[in-house]
């Protein structure tokens, strides 16, 4: 018995929660042409044709709905270990001029890597004949790397844009495509990537500052300005700065890492801050101070102008562009995809249903399954939604009762919780579960009690049949 809660959604809430992602309808047919490719490799690029090697997981859903082709596609990828941004010059480092291992890059940064408008094909072998096709399959709006699903809902393409052949791009007809679809069984042979753009631009800007000499050579010649400064207006020695400037242009023409130069750019910018700052008004001479200030201002003023975002960079700003732009087209695209499919769906009557082989509940909808079976119970859909058992759990509770003696002891029973949760017609969950106490089973025995209570037709068998119930107790309570 399932024990199911209210629920009270205003038609604002309703509409707030209907999400991007579809969980997968199914019938007879889609059993045999799901599946999922683990730890793929391959490449993606940006705009400038900087590549990325990545790996990937996809599974896949291929079905019909009620006559109609339906297919879905989703993707979690990664950054393999020992991988690499390609290209060319994207470094000013020799050592890494056309190559940057991604163990370099701070994490922080490794973050803001997007991936996007990424399209694979997966062919399909039947079993027996040999006869193959292609599928093409879109992968919505991938997530994070690191394992995150991409966001994406059903596409019904039309039946003569399904299949393609294996050494053509060519697409079967309607009539080869239908027929194929209702023969055998098939299994996906190969998997591979068609298109797959990467955002970078926010790896590049740091692998160029970080690259950068020339950077550090504006500040350290804009350093030694204040220094000419300093020894021609206040006449003051400045040899031990000097000295020290001297260093840094040395430790700079030997830097050959990332790491080394991040190190020297951090020194000469504590060295510019404390140039800025200028010398303390005791060390100057008299009625020089607003003309001192005015040199500082202008040379800091240079220095900001020297070191103005390059024409490279602007190009890369270009590509954050580009990927909004996609992004917010893709978004559009799935919010319709999604529209059309929930009208679809909510002509249909929807009936929970128990699957024989797997032991758990989904909704069928004339015979086919539409909303795959997953749940340990289910309830008619109520308008909307749907009240499901999803998981369920047994905890241990102590009480204490009191036997007839009056005699109290702490005591335990396993108690049963179930896992509610609603579900919309897509079968996509929503809102936080709720863990409600299953109801105990009602035992008795033959539909009667056992009583120690007796009838006697004499008064006097009665008082001796109660006298020897209050001995035997006084005996066991002893």
């Amino acid at each position: 018995m399932v024990v199911f809660r209210l629920i009270q959604l205003s038609a604002l809430s309703i509409l707030a929660i209907l999400p991007l992602f579809t969980l997968l309808p199914g019938d007879a047919h889609a059993s045999k042409m799901n599946g999922e490719f683990v730890r793929q490799t391959g490449q993606a690029k940006d705009l400038q044709n900087n590549t990325l090697s990545i790996q990937y997981d996809v599974s896949w859903e291929l079905n019909t709905l009620l006559g109609e082709p339906l297919k879905l596609a989703k993707l979690k990828w990664y950054l393999p270990e020992g991988a690499t941004i390609n290209g060319s010059n994207i470094s000013n480092l020799p050592s890494y001029r056309h190559n940057v291992p991604l163990k370099l890059i701070p994490p922080q940064i490794l973050e803001n890597i997007k991936l996007y408008d990424v399209n694979i094909s997966i062919k399909y072998v039947q079993l027996g004949s040999g006869d193959s096709f292609w599928v093409d399959f879109d992968l919505g709006i991938p997530g994070k790397h690191g394992g995150e699903h991409s966001f994406n809902v059903y596409g019904s393409p039309k039946w003569d844009k399904l299949f393609k052949g294996h050494s053509n791009d060519l697409y079967f007809d309607a009539e080869s495509t239908r027929s194929l679809m209702k023969k055998g069984e098939f299994r996906a042979a190969q998997i591979k990537i068609n298109k797959a753009k990467v955002k970078l631009n926010d790896v590049l800007l740091w692998i160029q500052k970080n690259s950068d000499k020339k950077a550090i050579n504006i500040k350290l010649t804009n350093a030694r300005k204040h220094l000419d400064i300093i020894d021609s207006v206040l006449e003051l020695p400045a040899s031990k700065l000097a000295r020290e400037l001297d260093y840094f242009e040395d430790l700079l023409e030997r830097a050959d890492s990332f790491s080394a130069i991040a190190k020297l750019d951090k020194k000469v910018d504590m060295v510019i801050k404390k140039l800025e700052s200028g010398v303390p008004a005791r060390y100057q001479l008299p009625g020089i101070g607003n003309y001192y200030a005015s040199k500082r201002r202008q040379l800091k003023e240079e220095l900001e102008k020297g070191l103005k975002i390059s024409v490279k960079a602007g190009k890369e700003n270009h590509e954050e562009l580009n990927y909004q732009n996609w992004k917010n087209l893709k978004t559009d695209q799935l919010k319709q995809r999604s529209a059309d499919y929930n009208k679809a769906i909510s002509k249909l009557h929807l009936t929970p249903t128990l699957d024989r082989a797997s032991g758990k509940w989904g909704f069928k909808a004339q015979g086919q399954w539409v909303i795959e079976p997953r749940f340990l119970n289910a309830k008619e859909f109520d308008g909307t939604f749907a009240e499901v058992i999803t998981d369920e759990k047994y905890k241990t509770e102590f009480y204490t009762s009191t036997n007839e003696c009056g005699v109290f002891s702490r005591r335990s029973r396993e108690v049963r919780y179930l896992k509610s949760e609603y579900i919309d017609r897509r079968g996509d969950i929503f809102g936080d579960p709720v863990w409600v106490k299953a109801p105990n089973p009602t035992l008795s025995a033959g539909g009667f009690k056992l009583s120690r209570k007796r009838h006697f037709s004499d008064p006097e068998d009665q008082k001796r049949w109660e006298r020897k119930i209050r001995e035997e107790k006084r005996r066991r309570c002893k």
